[in-house]
């Protein structure tokens, strides 16, 4: 390399390494740093690398002033332009009823591009069309089924991918919250009220507000001593709404009739 000549060199995701890797590389590159011809260009998520090196040293060490040893400058990039995204990745179905609900939980748990890529990959495998029937369809077991595609299925898929933890208490029907989490999303609330005014015979009696109409079937699908305590479900078998749930599982793993591979 001549004298007038400089080596940049690109370090890449940083932040997604085991911390003491992360500590040690950027202990180990600092001794170059006085060398002019070499330039380091990190490309990082600073919160998470942040969280690394509190990880390593201990939640006491002022994680940003640590980093300022290292780097000169910060440029930040800016957001990506999902509606762009969508198009560049031909997600063309965002606005149909379950991309409502797929688009609110790459916004609510805030989804890197690598990530929303593989989500929508995992929920465009699923066919869900030729199951839960008509978008309007009146037969209680016909709504919950559709329902369930429509608003349950994209939620697990992000929540498995999200937070696995919380993911297997919400299938074990321990925890709720991922789907009222997701209704405080204006479009999504608005296309549930839109599903259960169309539904209004299915709730007959039953609690008015959508978060209570949510809870009620998340506890019939998932909670086995609701199943057990239940003669029927909105006039539909408790046997079939257990069952649902087998579905649903299967279906987001891609082991189901309703899940395609993508060669």
């Amino acid at each position: 390399m001549g004298s007038d000549e400089r080596l940049i060199l690109f370090i890449d995701e940083l932040d997604r390494c085991k911390p003491a890797y992360a500590v040690k590389l950027l202990e180990r590159v600092k001794h170059y740093f006085c060398n002019d011809r070499l330039t380091f260009v990190f490309s990082i998520n600073t919160h998470e690398l942040q969280n690394t090196i509190k990880h390593y040293y201990g939640e006491n060490i002022n994680a940003s002033k640590y980093l300022d040893r290292f780097f000169d400058f910060r440029i930040s990039l800016p957001k990506a332009n999902l509606g762009k995204y969508y198009q560049a990745i031909q997600f063309e179905n965002v606005y149909a009823l379950h991309g409502v609900t797929a688009d609110a939980v790459i916004r609510y748990y805030r989804f890197e591009l690598r990530e929303i890529t593989r989500y929508l990959q995992i929920l465009e495998m699923i066919q869900p069309n030729s199951y839960y029937g008509t978008r309007h369809a009146r037969h209680s077991y016909n709504f919950i089924t559709q329902y369930s595609f429509i608003y349950i299925v994209p939620i697990m898929i992000g929540l498995r991918m999200h937070d696995p933890v919380k993911y297997e208490n919400f299938i074990d029907g321990k925890d709720w919250s991922p789907l009222l989490e997701i209704i405080k999303d204006h479009d999504v609330s608005m296309m549930l009220n839109n599903i259960f005014t169309n539904s209004e015979d299915t709730f007959k009696d039953e609690p008015v507000s959508i978060n209570d109409k949510v809870i009620q079937i998340y506890e019939f699908i998932f909670n086995n001593d609701a199943y057990l305590r239940s003669e029927n479900i909105y006039g539909v078998s408790p046997y079939l709404v257990k069952d649902l749930k087998n579905t649903l599982l299967k279906c987001i793993n891609l082991n189901s009739s309703y899940g395609e591979y993508m060669m």
